[in-house]
């Protein structure tokens, strides 16, 4: 077994009897929040059995058996750092001179060991394969070229932040609820059923669902309903993510009393009250979803990052389109691909079109796949080209 020096010996041993007086004085547990944070930065550095022998060969024979479990919204090293400030600032409030260092010296602990270890910790707080094949699902969709590096970039913050909590370090207290602007079809509910997945891997988020809902799904027709419904999806998506589509429906300027201010106002206290366990994300219409931003001094605090999702391009579309048909087992004739791309070309220059981007496509190619099957209603032993093949004229115009 390794030998752990006298000064981190006494470091700890002092540590812990400042974190009992605090738990006599203010009844905030930070003797078992020590003892957690301990055993972690130990299980780090020695591996999880030595680790534990180490770290009660130094607490008193009652901090080593299994402790009381500590509250669900307490116990980060963020909290005991806090608590001992604050302590450190009462001391100096009676006696600067007997201001005793113990914010210093849960620092030194953290140092001492962090110090030796960098290479286990960078270990520890890797992405794991699992996160890596999320991230890699979100990098082959098509386009979406400015949200796959702001969600790159929003991994990496809630990594580093995990490192940092664990570390005992301040955390940049940055908002993780979302607004998510642009057209139908442009992969919002793909990319935030990404994140949710990505969040619970990351140990974000405890469950990592997601909870899709509409202004019905929150609103009600009756004064208390909407407060009522509001809560019944928030607790339904605790853990996980919750995804308003046509977020901008919840606000009609129009109709003061709406009740859908009200669910806006119930909204902004429940993401403030489960912010540590939960993600709001917001979409809709770019411009729509300005205005809902400005309808309440707190939305656009709350909401700290906007992902824009851009219209695709004609090329992409058809890549989107060839993609479905692969995966459905289809086939499109490269003669007919370059039509089809004209036709869409022309279809996006319509003033009047009703333009769904990758909804569009996907309802496209089911129209074209009945067709083909109406064409083969005749043919009584059809061949593997004939169940396969998707030609020019199975496509109907677009409308």
């Amino acid at each position: 077994m390794t030998t752990i020096h006298d000064t981190l010996k006494n470091d700890i041993l002092t540590a812990m009897g400042t974190a009992r007086y605090l738990e006599t004085d203010t009844g905030f547990p930070a003797p078992e929040m020590l003892r957690r944070q301990l055993m972690s930065l130990f299980e780090q550095k020695y591996g999880p059995g030595e680790g534990k022998e180490q770290l009660e060969a130094i607490l008193p024979a009652d901090m080593q058996s299994e402790a009381p479990v500590l509250p669900a919204d307490g116990g980060t090293a963020a909290d005991l750092f806090g608590e001992f400030e604050e302590l450190d600032r009462r001391f100096q409030a009676q006696d600067p001179a007997f201001g005793t260092p113990n914010t210093r010296l849960l620092e030194r602990i953290w140092k001492e060991l962090n110090a030796s270890l960098p290479e286990a910790q960078d270990q520890n707080f890797a992405l794991s394969p699992k996160a890596r094949k999320l991230l890699a699902e979100l990098d082959d969709m098509t386009g979406l070229d400015s949200v796959k590096e702001q969600v790159h970039r929003l991994a990496a913050l809630q990594r580093i932040s995990k490192i940092r909590e664990a570390r005992g370090m301040k955390v940049p207290a940055v908002s993780r609820h979302l607004v998510f602007e642009g057209n139908p079809g442009t992969g919002k509910t793909t990319v935030a059923r990404l994140i949710a997945r990505l969040y619970r891997e990351m140990g974000v988020l405890s469950r990592g669902q997601l909870v899709e809902v509409h202004r019905p799904d929150l609103v009600a027709g009756y004064i208390g309903q909407t407060a009522q419904k509001t809560e019944e999806k928030i607790r339904a998506a605790l853990g996980g993510v919750l995804f308003i589509d046509e977020a901008y429906s919840l606000y009609k300027p129009s109709s003061p009393s709406d009740f859908g201010t009200e669910a806006i106002e119930t909204l902004l206290k429940l993401m403030e009250d489960h912010r540590d366990d939960l993600v709001v994300i917001a979409a809709g219409y770019p411009m729509e979803m300005e205005t809902f931003l400005e309808s309440n001094p707190g939305l656009r605090s709350r909401f700290g990052t906007t992902l824009t999702f851009e219209d695709y391009t004609p090329d992409q579309l058809m890549e989107i389109l060839l993609s479905l048909a692969q995966d459905m087992e289809y086939t499109i004739p490269v003669h007919a691909q370059k039509a089809l791309k004209e036709t869409i070309q022309g279809y996006m220059n319509h003033p009047d079109r009703h333009f769904a981007n990758g909804r569009t496509m996907r309802t496209w190619l089911e129209n074209a796949i009945s067709r083909q099957a109406g064409r083969l209603m005749n043919v009584e032993n059809p061949s593997l080209s004939d169940l396969t093949e998707l030609t020019l004229e199975d496509f109907p115009p677009l409308s």
